[in-house]
């Protein structure tokens, strides 16, 4: 749905045309929120300190991973030469570390999410903020997110991307 009133949002300037009416320069302005995030200092740190979390929760799943890896391989290798309690028995632990695995699975999952929504946050914050400041000078009614499903083509000349990033990292 938001594709289609982008797509009739951007065939305004050529309504407007066919009628005799351009709308002025400055009235749609565009932003790349992905170079900003890659290319403005709080962005850059904002991944940095998300990859720098992950990489723990990570090394904790790795482990857990290797010994569940371990207890099945010497679950498969013995199985022939061990009591039935005693292949019950490592049947069970190998069902709880699958188990424990998996609960921290999630639980990276949730704390990636929890920390990147933060993060993503924090970085619209700043970003709002300034473009409402670089809006003073540029005067524009709308600004869209330049990414390819949104807009197809935008003149250099309405794109804040660069304005915007030197302005982050100057504040």
């Amino acid at each position: 749905m938001l594709v289609v009133w982008a797509a009739a949002f951007l065939c305004l300037p050529v309504l407007s045309w066919a009628q005799g009416k351009t709308l002025p320069l400055g009235e749609v302005c565009v932003v790349s929120m992905q170079r900003v995030v890659e290319g403005s200092r709080i962005g850059k740190a904002a991944t940095s300190s998300l990859e720098a979390d992950m990489q723990k929760s990570k090394s904790r799943v790795e482990g857990l991973k290797a010994e569940t890896e371990e207890l099945r391989e010497n679950l498969r290798k013995q199985s022939a030469i061990l009591s039935a309690e005693a292949l019950e028995s490592r049947t069970l632990t190998l069902q709880r570390k699958e188990r424990e695995l998996g609960v921290a699975l999630a639980e990276m999952r949730q704390e990636f999410l929890r920390k990147n929504n933060e993060s993503v946050a924090k970085v619209m914050k700043q970003t709002n903020s300034a473009l409402k400041e670089l809006n003073q000078e540029h005067k524009c009614r709308f600004v869209l997110e330049r990414g390819e499903q949104f807009v197809v083509y935008a003149s250099s000349r309405v794109d804040l991307t660069e304005d915007l990033i030197k302005m982050l990292d100057k504040n």
